[in-house]
């Protein structure tokens, strides 16, 4: 089957997060069914799948638009609503089980896990499943592979900073247990929901829905290690956990609603790429 590569070149400025190929000098070639093959004058081939270069113009701001239209939806109302008796019950056990790990007489942390433990629910360590799933575009051979991490790159700036802009509100379910490293006289704010929880929730509940089980239980059990040293060290309340898995997995639902729902024409291909004289352009290849 030989494809007709119409290519329109104009200047354009990109901030992405799929992946882009640029080859300096385009020819006409021929297409099979899964890949275009663009091809340099030295007889170098670059190969780019549709997973690289389909729907590079549907950016960010319209996957966000989706994703809080679907966060509002009954459906992700309806995982919101679930945990709402999770919380309430934990609300009850939050001062029962800090009692558990902090001495209020001698203002210590007691019945501590060991710190290789507690340093798996660290910033650097939590990133290393993020980056690896992030990354596994360049081996997924789907035609939405690329689609299917922005949304999820999406989907997590505003799991993100929604639990940013909820920790700013000043009120007693925000307040921190008591900490040894915090002041003994005065508790914190800013605990509810908690943030770590909230990221490998969403983590988790996305990855699981979009890739399965191979994905989603080893996450979620990530998950659940990180909710767990999140209460016994002290830095959240067992209720404050609660409420961010449900953020998480709210905005989950909602990135993999999104997602499901994309449709690509399999006979149409579009891309960046740069002409002979360096021009950045769009390249647009359509089976007749």
């Amino acid at each position: 089957m030989v494809t007709k590569v119409y290519k329109i070149t104009f200047f354009l400025g990109l901030i992405t997060q799929g992946v882009m190929v640029a080859e300096p000098t385009l020819k006409k070639t021929e297409k099979n069914l899964s890949h275009i093959k663009l091809e340099r004058e030295s007889g170098w081939v670059q190969t780019i799948k549709p997973q690289d270069v389909n729907r590079v113009l549907h950016d960010v701001l319209d996957d966000s638009y989706r994703i809080w239209d679907k966060f509002f939806s009954m459906n992700t109302m309806g995982v919101i609503a679930g945990f709402l008796p999770m919380y309430l019950i934990a609300k009850k056990g939050d001062a029962p089980l800090h009692r558990k790990f902090y001495d209020a007489e001698n203002h210590l942390n007691i019945h501590q896990p060991p710190t290789w433990l507690k340093n798996l629910k660290s910033d650097p360590a939590m990133a290393v499943p993020f980056i690896i799933y992030s990354l596994s575009c360049f081996t997924d051979e789907s035609s939405l592979g690329a689609r299917e991490v922005q949304l999820f790159l999406t989907g997590l700036v505003w799991a993100w900073g929604t639990k940013v802009v909820l920790k700013k509100f000043k009120a007693d379910a925000g307040l921190r247990p008591w900490h040894e490293e915090f002041d003994r006289h005065e508790r914190s704010h800013g605990g509810n929901p908690s943030g770590h929880t909230t990221m490998v929730a969403y983590l988790a509940t996305y990855t699981g829905l979009v890739r399965g089980p191979r994905y989603g239980i080893p996450c979620s059990l990530y998950a659940g290690l990180v909710a767990s040293l999140m209460t016994v060290s002290n830095h959240h309340y067992i209720s404050q956990v609660v409420a961010g898995g449900a953020l998480g997995v709210a905005f989950g639902v909602a990135s993999y609603t999104v997602f499901k729902e994309l449709k690509f024409p399999e006979n149409l291909n579009a891309g960046v790429a740069t002409d002979s004289q360096g021009k950045v352009g769009l390249m647009v290849s359509y089976d007749f």
